[in-house]
């Protein structure tokens, strides 16, 4: 059963924090697995850039990064948690959404609901009832928390279980601001950077929901109260309804991120989310793709950039962290995909496909 709270009681030993004191200055000037900073702050380029560095990781393929703060924003009714929880279902189950691969983790879910009417609208709903993997709290158990206290008991959670996903429906909900605070850029700011900062110490993902304003907006101006909102998370998205279809939903998206789409008709079909139009198959092209365009042999192997490229001659976009995620799969699926360390500038893994180890001594393909 998930881990939750009733209203009117605290989980007393949530108050012990792991060890994250250590101040972020040590933390910087001490990485003993990384280069050393100039001047205690600084990276130098040469040093900093290697090839396996640079690659964006992902909770959900193209749609989630790692360690970030995204926003997600929508009017009202919209369809917000109902969304969230599916998102919520697939990361506890290692399932697809919306056609991406997914990395299987525990999700933290904070909600403004009553629990009662939460368990009964989305936990039962989306069958998550028996999950080991989704742990929540209500509004009401977080009354009397500030915020400071409210994020380190949820780096504790983070910690215990080894959750990378932190869901605040809504924001407002839990940030401590008062009505009139969240027009204030600098009450935002700081609500905002104090929720990076504990999701920074134990890796956590955090998904902020906010409503829209009234008078609407572009997926960057439509959400209520100060701008800060939308320019301190490092992803936006917008859910809207689609005025074509009773159930689907327009996702736009604004960010950092390249490989996130801006724009999505999706919609809910029996249980899952799932995208409108040819999109939805490109997945298990792109990984067919990879697979195709690796050499049979280990002298003609290639690094992910140079995937990148044959995959491009052959008129498939695709980029290196997509490439990497493709290769990941591959070598767990297929006994016949290897990768080894080159011999060339900043030792670059090199990928080829085993043809021999591809069949079995019967001669049937594995």
């Amino acid at each position: 059963m998930a881990v939750a709270k009733d209203d009117e009681h605290e989980d007393e030993n949530l108050s012990t924090e792991p060890d994250t004191e250590k101040s972020e200055t040590d933390s910087e000037t001490t990485d003993e697995d990384g280069p050393d900073r100039v001047g205690g702050l600084f990276l130098t380029a040469s040093e900093d850039c290697r090839e396996e560095d640079e690659e964006t990781e992902y909770l959900v393929d193209n749609l989630v990064p790692k360690d970030s703060m995204i926003l997600f924003t929508g009017p009202p009714k919209v369809g917000k948690t109902t969304y969230l929880l599916r998102l919520t279902k697939s990361l506890a189950e290692g399932t697809s959404f919306l056609g991406q691969e997914v990395e299987q983790t525990d999700v933290l879910y904070l909600t403004e609901q009553r629990l009662s009417s939460f368990k009964s609208e989305y936990v039962f709903e989306c069958e998550l009832e028996d999950s080991p993997h989704l742990h929540y709290a209500s509004e009401g158990v977080t009354i009397e928390l500030d915020l400071e206290e409210m994020m380190k008991r949820a780096a504790v959670a983070a910690y215990r279980t080894g959750a990378e996903l932190l869901v605040m429906d809504t924001f407002l909900s839990f940030s401590g601001l008062e009505d009139e605070e969240e027009n204030s850029s600098g009450a935002v700011k700081t609500a905002l950077q104090t929720v990076r900062r504990y999701c920074s110490r134990v890796g956590l993902t955090v998904i902020i929901a906010h409503h829209d304003r009234k008078s609407g907006g572009s997926t960057i101006e439509a959400g209520r109260g100060s701008n800060v909102f939308s320019a301190a998370p490092d992803l936006v998205f917008s859910l809207r309804k689609d005025g074509n279809q009773d159930n689907a939903r327009q996702l736009e998206s604004k960010g950092r991120f390249s490989e996130v789409p801006e724009k999505q008709r999706i919609a809910l079909q029996n249980g899952r989310y799932r995208t409108l139009g040819s999109s939805a198959a490109g997945l298990g092209n792109t990984t067919q793709a990879v697979l195709d365009a690796l050499p049979g042999s280990k002298e003609e192997a290639l690094t992910k950039t140079e995937i990148v490229d044959a995959l491009e001659e052959k008129g498939i976009e695709t980029s290196k962290s997509t490439v990497r995620r493709k290769l990941e799969y591959l070598r767990d699926s297929k006994d016949s995909v290897r990768q080894f360390e080159g011999d060339g500038k900043g030792n670059p893994l090199l990928h080829y496909r085993d043809v021999e180890a591809a069949f079995t001594p019967h001669g049937e393909e594995v």
